[in-house]
């Protein structure tokens, strides 16, 4: 994950610690669609009939970790 996020922000010119920040930022919206079962607004928009719990818990435990 930190690697992803070293390449998003050496992509768009950012530092990592700002994509960390800015992932911190919108964690409340990446959670609510993650955790939403509406097709229009579960990120992702594939494979929305089986939620992956250990998968969801993973992804707030990081969040956590980066504010």
């Amino acid at each position: 994950t930190g690697l992803f996020l070293a390449q998003s922000a050496a992509a768009t010119g950012e530092s990592a610690g700002k994509a960390r920040a800015s992932v911190a930022k919108h964690a409340p919206e990446i959670l609510r669609r993650v955790h939403s079962d509406n097709p229009y607004v579960r990120m992702p928009p594939l494979g929305v009939q089986i939620v992956d719990e250990a998968g969801l818990q993973l992804l707030a435990s990081w969040i956590d970790a980066l504010q």
